[in-house]
């Protein structure tokens, strides 16, 4: 049974300097799943292969839905059957993307950052790739549950350069971990407890790119999820706007 949420809001918009749209996102509150993808390619159909990570997702929960409905998840997220089906979903949904973007000489390259929650009873298992982020704010406190799939958040893992480096590298953007690019891929997955009056907070690096974690729970503190997407959105373009930016606030 997914968690009972008292609230939730996504937003995407294309931002103050990109023509396209290449964010897509999946709300499903029935089958308790929430997803955001950041399209990459360019002109090479980022935004296709979003939309397509987003969709296969969706119809690989949802067939799984039936055999999961009285399954509990697990602590441990490497032996949990909700969390080993999602990883799963994931690692199909880069076969079909993978394949798709042979078919036709636009879609060549293309692929999407994938970061996906999806809420059983107390837990919400997060499965991702990419740079696109899962926060749990609670008690006014942001904290990343995941992990940047890229080049400089890779070698700061490494203990190679410094989070001051990190910052400032300019291959910030450059992605080590997607879906599509590569014939296959291991998404990360994490479980945790979410407990009543807590946020999950969705989001592409359009949003995370200018407002802080700590301006993140400061505004979602404020009001509810509808009204702090809305807010998010704004703040990221009144700070530039320079890529499409995609929220999704889920509120226990």
């Amino acid at each position: 049974m997914a968690i009972v949420v008292s609230s939730y809001r996504a937003l995407s918009d294309v931002g103050l300097k990109r023509v396209e749209n290449q964010d897509s996102f999946l709300v499903a509150p029935a089958l308790g799943v929430f997803v955001v993808a950041d399209g990459m390619g360019g002109h090479r159909s980022g935004g296709t292969a979003s939309r397509i990570a987003v969709e296969e997702l969706f119809h690989a929960v949802e067939g799984h839905a039936g055999e999961l409905a009285g399954v509990r998840p697990a602590a441990d997220a490497e032996s949990c059957p909700v969390s080993r089906m999602l990883a799963a979903a994931l690692r199909r949904v880069n076969d079909n993307v993978y394949r798709r973007s042979f078919e036709t000489r636009e879609h060549l390259g293309m692929g999407s950052t994938l970061t996906a929650v999806m809420l059983k009873e107390d837990r919400a298992i997060v499965c991702h790739v990419g740079d696109s982020r899962a926060y749990l704010i609670r008690g006014g406190v942001a904290v990343q549950l995941t992990n940047d799939h890229t080049v400089p958040a890779d070698e700061l893992r490494a203990g190679n350069i410094t989070e001051a480096e990190a910052r400032a590298s300019r291959w910030r953007h450059a992605i080590t971990r997607s879906i599509g690019n590569d014939p296959s891929v291991e998404p990360e997955v994490a479980s945790l407890v979410v407990e009543p009056k807590d946020t999950l907070l969705l989001c592409s690096d359009g949003l995370t790119g200018t407002v802080t974690d700590r301006e993140l729970a400061e505004i979602v503190n404020r009001g509810n999820a509808e009204l702090a997407a809305a807010e998010l959105v704004e703040l990221a373009k009144a700070r530039g706007g320079t890529d499409n930016i995609t929220v999704v606030v889920i509120t226990r």
